[in-house]
């Protein structure tokens, strides 16, 4: 029994039913996706403090592609670039781990000049900003939740259950 059907309880019946697992329910209190995927901004980055996280967002980048191609739906990725910021000499520093880490891992990495971020964030107060690491690659996909609904179709194509409006 997997609890919760937003983007990684599908994910993960989806999986499951992929690998001969036939006996999976997903069980959501709602509708699908309408817990946090639904209000998350569906932000896909590839920059984080650790090899793991990294590894698990380039590795979710490809899944949604996939599923996109198996499922011939559109979630209508937007591949605007995900910039932080740094306000700090110890935040610049580790943005700047972080960075090299997504960059081992294939990840490309941009550190904007101080000077080219008025250009990138017209009418942003910069005063305060010491560094900034840019993932062109990255982006967001505008409703989240189109990826769960995809998910559990499939999920229940190979067989799983789901349950919605069921509290546990």
């Amino acid at each position: 029994a997997i609890l919760g059907g937003g983007i990684i309880g599908a994910s993960v019946a989806c999986y499951l039913a992929e690998l001969g697992q036939n006996n999976v329910l997903l069980i959501e209190r709602d509708t699908i996706g309408s817990g946090s995927t639904g209000k998350s901004v569906g932000g896909i980055r590839s920059v984080f403090k650790h090899r793991l996280e990294t590894q698990m967002s380039i590795y979710s980048r490809l899944a949604f592609r996939q599923l996109a191609d198996e499922m011939s739906m559109d979630f209508n990725f937007r591949q605007c670039g995900y910039l932080m910021l740094a306000t700090s000499d110890e935040r610049r520093q580790t943005l700047q781990h972080m960075g090299a880490l997504a960059e081992s891992l294939g990840v490309e990495i941009v550190e904007p000049a101080l000077s080219r971020l008025a250009e990138i964030l017209p009418g942003v107060n910069l005063d305060d900003i010491q560094g900034a690491v840019l993932s062109p690659q990255d982006g967001y996909v505008p409703d989240p939740v189109q990826p769960a609904i995809a998910y559990t179709q499939r999920a229940r194509h190979l067989g799983v259950s789901v349950l919605e409006h069921t509290h546990v």
